[in-house]
Protein backbone atom coordinates (compact mmCIF):
# COMPACT_ATOMS: atom_id res chain seq x y z
CA UNK A 1 0.00 0.00 0.00
CA UNK A 2 1.73 3.36 -0.75
CA UNK A 3 0.58 6.06 0.77
CA UNK A 4 1.87 9.99 0.92
CA UNK A 5 1.01 10.99 4.16
CA UNK A 6 3.40 12.70 5.92
CA UNK A 7 5.21 14.65 3.43
CA UNK A 8 4.98 17.59 1.96
CA UNK A 9 4.19 18.45 -1.98
CA UNK A 10 8.04 18.18 -3.50
CA UNK A 11 10.04 16.02 -0.80
CA UNK A 12 9.81 13.34 -3.26
CA UNK A 13 10.46 13.53 -6.91
CA UNK A 14 7.66 12.82 -9.53
CA UNK A 15 6.97 9.30 -9.44
CA UNK A 16 8.32 8.76 -6.10
CA UNK A 17 5.94 7.08 -3.32
CA UNK A 18 6.34 6.50 0.22
CA UNK A 19 5.24 2.84 1.55
CA UNK A 20 4.40 1.67 5.31
CA UNK A 21 7.38 -0.81 6.31
CA UNK A 22 10.46 -1.03 7.93
CA UNK A 23 13.85 -1.37 6.83
CA UNK A 24 13.62 -5.34 7.10
CA UNK A 25 10.58 -5.04 5.54
CA UNK A 26 8.55 -5.31 8.53
CA UNK A 27 6.93 -2.57 11.10
CA UNK A 28 10.71 -1.51 11.93
CA UNK A 29 11.80 1.18 14.15
CA UNK A 30 12.36 3.78 11.62
CA UNK A 31 9.00 3.20 9.62
CA UNK A 32 8.75 4.51 5.88
CA UNK A 33 10.52 3.39 3.05
CA UNK A 34 10.59 6.39 0.27
CA UNK A 35 10.84 5.27 -3.30
CA UNK A 36 12.46 7.28 -6.09
CA UNK A 37 12.85 6.50 -9.61
CA UNK A 38 15.88 6.87 -11.79
CA UNK A 39 17.49 9.98 -11.99
CA UNK A 40 14.80 11.48 -9.92
CA UNK A 41 16.49 14.94 -8.23
CA UNK A 42 15.95 14.32 -4.33
CA UNK A 43 17.40 17.24 -2.94
CA UNK A 44 18.93 20.25 -4.62
CA UNK A 45 21.88 22.24 -3.17
CA UNK A 46 20.28 25.58 -1.80
CA UNK A 47 17.21 24.46 -0.57
CA UNK A 48 16.11 24.46 3.51
CA UNK A 49 16.14 20.20 4.36
CA UNK A 50 14.60 19.17 7.64
CA UNK A 51 15.58 15.40 6.84
CA UNK A 52 18.36 12.80 5.90
CA UNK A 53 18.25 9.35 4.25
CA UNK A 54 19.60 6.31 4.87
CA UNK A 55 19.77 3.73 1.59
CA UNK A 56 18.56 0.71 1.63
CA UNK A 57 18.92 -0.02 -1.97
CA UNK A 58 20.29 2.01 -4.90
CA UNK A 59 22.86 4.55 -5.71
CA UNK A 60 22.04 8.01 -5.15
CA UNK A 61 25.05 10.74 -6.47
CA UNK A 62 25.99 14.29 -4.27
CA UNK A 63 26.29 16.59 -7.08
CA UNK A 64 28.66 20.01 -6.63
CA UNK A 65 27.86 22.28 -9.47
CA UNK A 66 28.35 20.07 -12.66
CA UNK A 67 30.63 17.72 -10.33
CA UNK A 68 29.28 14.14 -8.73
CA UNK A 69 31.64 14.57 -5.46
CA UNK A 70 30.37 11.23 -3.73
CA UNK A 71 28.31 8.31 -4.92
CA UNK A 72 26.41 6.88 -2.00
CA UNK A 73 25.16 3.48 -2.13
CA UNK A 74 23.33 1.09 0.75
CA UNK A 75 23.58 1.44 4.17
CA UNK A 76 25.03 4.99 3.41
CA UNK A 77 23.28 8.27 4.74
CA UNK A 78 23.03 11.55 2.85
CA UNK A 79 20.90 15.19 4.00
CA UNK A 80 22.39 14.54 7.31
CA UNK A 81 24.22 18.39 7.50
CA UNK A 82 20.78 19.39 7.76
CA UNK A 83 19.58 17.79 10.96
CA UNK A 84 22.68 18.60 12.73
CA UNK A 85 22.62 21.82 11.46
CA UNK A 86 20.06 23.59 9.77
CA UNK A 87 20.88 25.94 6.91
CA UNK A 88 20.88 25.03 3.28
CA UNK A 89 21.63 22.15 1.56
CA UNK A 90 25.00 22.04 0.46
CA UNK A 91 24.69 19.54 -2.91
CA UNK A 92 22.09 18.07 -5.13
CA UNK A 93 21.76 14.75 -4.24
CA UNK A 94 19.97 12.25 -7.80
CA UNK A 95 19.06 9.27 -7.94
CA UNK A 96 21.44 6.82 -9.88
CA UNK A 97 19.36 3.80 -9.98
CA UNK A 98 16.26 3.26 -8.53
CA UNK A 99 16.17 4.24 -4.75
CA UNK A 100 14.61 2.59 -1.85
CA UNK A 101 15.37 4.78 1.42
CA UNK A 102 14.48 5.73 4.48
CA UNK A 103 13.74 9.16 5.50
CA UNK A 104 14.79 10.37 8.81
CA UNK A 105 13.42 13.48 9.99
CA UNK A 106 14.82 15.50 13.63
CA UNK A 107 12.77 13.75 15.77
CA UNK A 108 13.81 10.46 14.59
CA UNK A 109 17.20 11.44 14.58
CA UNK A 110 17.67 12.57 18.09
CA UNK A 111 15.87 9.47 19.14
CA UNK A 112 18.49 7.99 17.53
CA UNK A 113 21.74 9.39 18.72
CA UNK A 114 20.07 9.06 22.59
CA UNK A 115 18.90 5.83 22.15
CA UNK A 116 21.44 4.46 19.60
CA UNK A 117 24.91 5.95 20.69
CA UNK A 118 26.83 3.74 17.91
CA UNK A 119 24.38 5.56 15.36
CA UNK A 120 25.86 8.60 16.08
CA UNK A 121 29.72 7.38 15.59
CA UNK A 122 28.45 5.77 12.18
CA UNK A 123 27.09 9.53 11.34
CA UNK A 124 30.67 11.23 12.73
CA UNK A 125 32.53 8.65 11.16
CA UNK A 126 30.55 9.36 7.58
CA UNK A 127 31.43 12.80 8.04
CA UNK A 128 35.24 12.48 9.14
CA UNK A 129 35.58 10.30 6.48
CA UNK A 130 34.22 12.82 3.89
CA UNK A 131 35.84 15.58 5.06
CA UNK A 132 39.05 13.81 4.70
CA UNK A 133 38.37 12.76 0.68
CA UNK A 134 37.81 16.79 0.25
CA UNK A 135 41.25 17.56 2.02
CA UNK A 136 43.10 15.24 0.13
CA UNK A 137 41.35 16.11 -3.28
CA UNK A 138 42.36 19.89 -2.55
CA UNK A 139 46.17 19.05 -1.20
CA UNK A 140 46.14 17.17 -5.08
CA UNK A 141 45.38 20.45 -6.55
Amino acid sequence: EFVFGGMQAGELPEGGARRREGVDGGAGLLGDVALAPLGGGLREAGTLGDRMYSIVEGEVEIVFGDEVVERVGPDGIFGELSLIEPGPRTGTARAKTRVRLVPIDKKKFEFLVQQMPYFALHVMKILANRLRDIDTKYKAK
